[in-house]
């Protein structure tokens, strides 16, 4: 029995050591228990918008690439909250609201544009193993009706 216990901890003890090498040479860290090794295709992209008396509904114009003017429309997406989001492919999204401002007798249109890198977060961890995390973005879209009235 006792020679059975003995191999048992020079066992665990080999496979505690070994089992925890990477080829940095740096102390390398367990994999998670729900570690994700699949690359991510999609993401969350959030939107923060601005519903007031003048604006009771906002049509979001979300469009591809980074740049609002050489974008295309990806979708036009109605809100009648301050908040949405759309889980949509990786990758470089712009975004424009436009709102209406009824002032001394007077209308305004104002635009707001914002945009966001749509990506994945990783890390490696010990035997080479990377883990994938889905990348979550916020185009904040909204309008601050005091600081436009001043």
């Amino acid at each position: 029995m006792k020679k059975f216990f003995t191999l048992t901890i020079m066992l665990i003890t080999t496979l505690m050591v070994f089992s925890c090498f990477d080829d940095t040479d740096d102390d390398c860290e367990e994999t998670p228990l729900f570690c994700d090794q699949t690359q991510p295709t999609k993401g969350t992209l959030n939107f923060n918008v601005t519903i007031d008396d003048d604006n009771t509904s906002v049509v979001v114009d979300l469009r591809s690439g980074g740049d609002y003017d050489t974008g295309n429309t990806v979708e036009l997406i109605t809100l009648t909250t301050t908040g949405g989001s759309r889980y949509i492919n990786l990758g470089e999204y712009s975004a424009m609201v436009s709102y209406t401002v009824n002032y001394n007798g007077k209308t305004y249109n104002v635009e707001a544009v914002d945009g966001a890198d749509l990506s994945f977060n990783s890390e490696n961890y010990c035997d080479g193993i990377t883990c994938y995390e889905e990348d979550s973005e916020t185009l904040d879209l909204e309008f601050d009706r005091a600081a436009f009235i001043e």
